[in-house]
């Protein structure tokens, strides 16, 4: 093909794309937008990417100011896409004269539809429950093609919180994994609001996909309180993963003993170590320290798997000077084959302190370990068992 030919259908191309951006032009022209401060709402859901501090807090409050006459508008630009027409002029060859490709290019916005959408999302989100009506639309962003979209959507869905759950519950059961975890993440940010989704984020502990596990445990965690019957059912009548990660839970919710504590016995007897091992940690967490929880930690010393009883060794130490009927067991136990108890051993008698005084010999023992971290460990207990004795000026001593 000649030079000639060329640069003539190089310059045809250029006259198409004026004539298609003047089109472009008339035909865009629609409702006029919606303005705060001189700015349209998709300035200001822009600006809320700012990487400066200032601006971002301008853009959410102005977001927040417009509330719901804003929904309308940013549920618009969540659906934006980009035109044929745009790809086609952004698409100009470099060989188009500078000048005529300039002109073009100043004329037609960079194809950005999937920031459009994804700073509409975040905007909805900084606005909360009052963009409420943009409820479907964000529950179809959470399929988005665009990632970055799909969390920014979860995130506002989790902000508007109530009124999301019945789709969040929907994507949740939903077979493309990430969408679960995308679901239970909204959960997670919509707390109390979400109460009614503990069943589904119950089942969702024991999911096939391990990321979708985290964000239901993280959700049932934000939830608080209403989760604790759901999770306590779960302890009580499931096995395995399920039940590990249902007492996993529990242990950040602060629960009444009264109510924990039994399922919590019961787990402790489950033929699996991974569940026994959690049960012990669990029932630590929330201070159990009646005569029941007691015995069952102080048994778990002998248990046949070293995971159980370093659990043990530490949850006593845990339980501090509350858990001084233990001092024989864990003085036995400073003659565990592994080393890691052995030192579990020592720090917890060290956390009793005065009352752990029958340990003393065997710490005095422990303090010649053939193990560094045992030695310290043993030596730092005999600091706090019988911390030493300081000469009184005056011919006393003081400790």
């Amino acid at each position: 093909m000649s030079r000639w030919v060329r640069r003539s259908l190089l310059i045809g191309a250029a006259v198409l794309s004026v004539g298609l951006l003047a089109a472009g032009l008339l035909w865009r022209r629609g409702p006029e937008p919606l303005l705060y401060q001189d700015k349209t709402l998709r300035v200001w859901a822009a600006q809320l990417y700012d990487p400066a501090q200032k601006p971002r807090d301008e853009a959410s409050a102005a977001l927040r100011a417009m509330g719901p006459r804003a929904v309308p508008e940013l549920v618009g630009l969540l659906q934006a896409r980009n035109s044929i027409f745009r790809k086609l002029v952004w698409s100009i060859p470099r060989a188009v004269p500078r000048r005529l490709r300039l002109f073009i290019l100043r004329n037609v916005r960079i194809p950005d539809a999937a920031f459009v959408r994804r700073s509409a999302a975040h905007a909805l989100s900084t606005i909360g429950p009052d963009a409420h009506a943009a409820v479907p639309a964000l529950a179809r962003a959470l399929r988005d093609s665009e990632r970055e979209v799909r969390w920014e959507a979860a995130q506002a869905l989790g902000a508007i919180g109530e009124q999301s759950v019945k789709e969040l519950l929907d994507a949740l059961a939903a077979t493309d994994p990430e969408l679960r975890m995308l679901a239970a993440t909204a959960l997670r940010r919509a707390g109390p609001a979400a109460k009614s989704a503990v069943p589904a984020l119950v089942a969702g502990l024991e999911d096939e996909s391990e990321a979708v596990q985290t964000a239901s445990a993280s959700a049932l965690v934000a939830i608080g309180a209403p989760a604790v019957p759901a999770l306590l059912d779960a302890i009580e009548n499931k096995h395995g993963p399920a039940r590990q990660a249902a007492a996993k839970v529990l242990m950040s919710l602060s629960p009444s003993r009264r109510i924990a504590v039994p399922p919590l016995l019961q787990m402790v007897r489950d033929h699996d170590p991974d569940s026994r091992r959690q049960a012990i940690q669990t029932l630590a967490a929330v201070r159990a320290t009646d005569e029941a929880s007691l015995g069952a930690i102080i048994a778990a010393l002998q248990d046949a798997s070293p995971d159980v009883r370093l659990a043990a060794a530490n949850a006593l130490g845990q339980l501090s000077w509350k858990a001084q009927t233990a001092v024989p067991a864990l003085t036995a136990t400073l003659g565990d084959e592994s080393a890691e108890i052995r030192k579990a051993a020592a720090q917890s008698l060290g956390r009793i302190g005065p009352p752990a005084k029958s340990a003393v010999a065997e710490l005095i023992r422990l303090a010649q370990d053939a193990d560094q971290s045992v030695r310290a460990a043993a030596a730092d207990a005999l600091q706090r068992i019988e911390p030493p004795t300081i000469p009184d000026p005056v011919g006393g001593t003081n400790r």
